[in-house]
């Protein structure tokens, strides 16, 4: 590279000799007028996928300089110095204004630079994911005791970086026939009427959606991971997890302070994986380009007695327990508020029995005691006082280990089994109670000419 802007010449001179220097060539290629040039990297698989920063933002090239592209989301400002960190594929820029810029993996340029790239949707490899567990501080986002003149960007999202590129978005029919009256308006042509069947079928068309899914070795299915249905280059990360077995709630708090992590399940096993991309629109599911591998690595060797595999083994088994009890939780509070209902419209029902009314009060304590038995004693738990575990306490604290890649605790293994085996005798227990005195009481109530409750 040179440099003559002090001269009054701004022209970008980026210049290459492929004989040592015997003979140079310009490889400025189509880099907008007044670019100087300060620095410039060769990937290191790819000779002809180079980097360049300049006084006004970071540049890449796939064919060796011919034409230059702009890295969007890299500053407009001067970037004296990049560097490329080989290991992990990442470009660094360094600029004028003493600030630091790092574009995590961009190895997905290397597969823009194949022949034909860009007639279809694909997934790009993906690079090595470091298997452990962040430290997460206990404060607001970001850094609030360093006041507002400190300034960092975010790190990349924990886990597995996926990035994939879609040559045009899936569309609705309705979206699709919107496009074609647009270009019918524009030739100023009639624009006819669709049709009600065409709208009808329109108004009962779902949104197509974008997903990965993750698989083990063996091709079992681990993780959805819901992504973007935009055109061009998207990413989203696996935070090397299963799914958070918690109930799902459709009205997520606005704030969540940072104490109260957001749910998540346990990690899985360092090993092998696969991630394919899929597309879900209209009434078909279909797989865009090859699935890629993914190797989750864990960043140090087990200690001696301990088993990744076996660890996360156990981790799952709480996960799917927890799973178990908050769904029968979910169960035992649908019908309490069932039997609220049952008891309003046996006051409604013309030939209902007073002994009918007692009935439901007991329905109602027994449902109370099987609802204490799993999620602990209410009436110790207001004056502050200590009770025997519940059901899913005793599950919670074998959870606990999810916050570690260690081996589970002796407690946590012993409260695990205790779970398993009070559940699994409180679970049948409400079985039979919602399928004899729960069943018996709802058909008494009908037969006593009862309003409708459900």
């Amino acid at each position: 590279m040179a440099d003559a802007h002090k001269s009054g010449d701004y022209s970008p001179y980026v210049i290459i000799s492929t004989d040592s220097g015997r003979n140079w060539r310009s490889i400025a290629g189509d880099l907008p007028g007044g670019t100087i040039a300060w620095a410039i990297q060769q990937d290191h698989e790819n000779e002809n996928l180079l980097f360049l920063g300049s006084e006004s933002g970071l540049y890449f090239t796939l064919n060796g300089g011919e034409n230059w592209h702009k890295l969007s989301g890299a500053p407009t400002i001067a970037f004296r110095d990049i560097k490329l960190q080989r290991r992990d594929d990442d470009l660094v820029g360094a600029t004028f204004g003493r600030g630091i810029y790092i574009l995590d993996d961009y190895s997905a340029l290397r597969s823009m630079a194949k022949e034909g790239f860009g007639d279809g949707a694909a997934l790009f490899p993906v690079r090595d994911a470091w298997w452990y567990v962040p430290s997460v501080p206990l404060q607001a986002a970001g850094m609030p005791t360093l006041g507002s003149d400190s300034y960092s960007a975010a790190n990349p999202d924990f886990g597995a970086l996926l990035t994939y590129y879609l040559d045009k978005p899936f569309q609705t029919q309705k979206e699709i026939r919107r496009d074609n009256e647009s270009l019918s308006r524009d030739d100023k042509q009639n624009i006819p009427f669709p049709g009600w069947d065409r709208l009808t079928a329109e108004s009962l068309e779902t949104e197509p959606r974008i997903m990965i899914l993750v698989s083990d070795e063996m091709g079992e299915p681990v993780r959805w991971i819901e992504a973007s249905n935009k055109t061009g280059t998207n990413r989203v990360s696996w935070d090397l997890r299963f799914a958070a077995p918690n109930l799902i709630d459709l009205d997520p708090p606005e704030f969540r302070p940072p104490w109260n992590d957001a749910p998540q399940g346990p990690l899985v096993a360092p090993g092998v994986y696969s991630a394919r991309l899929i597309a879900l629109a209209g009434d078909q599911v279909r797989a865009l380009g090859e699935a890629q591998k993914l190797n989750v690595k864990p960043v140090h060797a087990a200690r001696p007695g301990s088993d990744y595999a076996e660890i996360a083994r156990f981790q799952h088994e709480t996960a799917e327990l927890i799973r178990e009890i908050l769904k029968k939780g979910e169960v035992l509070n649908q019908t309490r508020d069932l039997l609220r209902k049952m008891k309003a419209a046996a006051v409604a029902a013309p030939q209902e029995e007073a002994e009918l009314f007692l009935r439901l009060d007991r329905l109602g304590v027994e449902l109370t005691r099987l609802k204490t038995r799993l999620s602990g004693d209410p009436v110790r738990a207001q004056l502050n006082e200590s009770s025997s575990p519940s059901i899913s306490s005793r599950a919670y604290n074998a959870a606990n280990s999810w916050h570690t890649t260690q081996a589970a605790t002796s407690t946590q293994r012993s409260d695990f089994e205790h779970a398993k085996t009070d559940f699994a005798k409180l679970s049948a227990e409400l079985d039979a109670l919602l399928s004899s005195d729960l069943a018996r009481l709802e058909a008494e109530l009908m037969d006593a000419g009862a309003p409708g409750w459900r």
